[in-house]
């Protein structure tokens, strides 16, 4: 990663989808419902980018999201909530910790490998019984999006990565995601976000 950044190609630990030409960055910890949201998602009809590690960089027309094509990773309590999961043994794989599947063999044409970035969620798991979402200040954002992306040991990089992440906080609208028990309605969510 350290590599790569050297070259303009920065990692966030998010999942990535895209709608209609707007990128969704769901940046996260283990446990957060990225992974959940993801599946979701792209059950919805969204493509997927990444589930786990898209690419941050910048070019003439602004900032863009790339894939980093691999297995997205579920916990058992995810498959739970997707009847094609709990049904389709045959496509899910066991990982290290986790259990895994590819995008593309369950759900068809549900990768891209570029896109704009237009909204942040990021995610919170919630005993609500629906989810909603909360604005979030552009301050709060990149505060929050520190985390999951700023480890870099070289300055010159580490400061290009911050003027980075601080660009995306400014050119997207950024959301606090509580996650309710509602977890197939989330497209609908979303849908209305993107307008």
């Amino acid at each position: 990663a350290q590599l790569l950044a050297r070259r303009g190609l920065h990692v966030i630990h998010a999942a990535a989808l895209e709608r209609n030409g707007c990128g969704v960055l769901i940046p996260g910890l283990s446990g957060s419902g990225k992974s959940t949201s993801c599946v979701s998602l792209m059950r919805g009809g969204y493509r997927c980018l990444s589930d786990d590690k898209p690419f941050l960089r910048e070019t003439e027309n602004g900032l863009e999201l790339l894939a980093f094509p691999e297995m997205i990773d579920v916990t058992d309590q995810t498959i739970t909530f997707f009847p094609e999961l709990s049904k389709g043994t045959a496509t899910i794989e066991t990982g290290y910790r986790k259990k895994r599947f590819c995008a593309e063999t369950l759900y068809p044409g549900s990768t891209v490998d570029a896109v704009k970035p237009s909204v942040i969620l990021l995610p919170q798991i919630s005993e609500e019984s629906t989810s909603r979402i909360e604005p979030l200040s552009k301050a709060r954002a990149l505060q929050a999006l520190l985390p999951h992306s700023l480890l870099c040991f070289d300055r010159e990089v580490s400061v290009r990565h911050f003027g980075l992440l601080s660009r995306l906080a400014e050119t997207t609208t950024c959301y606090r995601l509580h996650f309710g028990r509602n977890v197939l309605d989330l497209p609908h969510l979303v849908d209305q976000l993107l307008g």
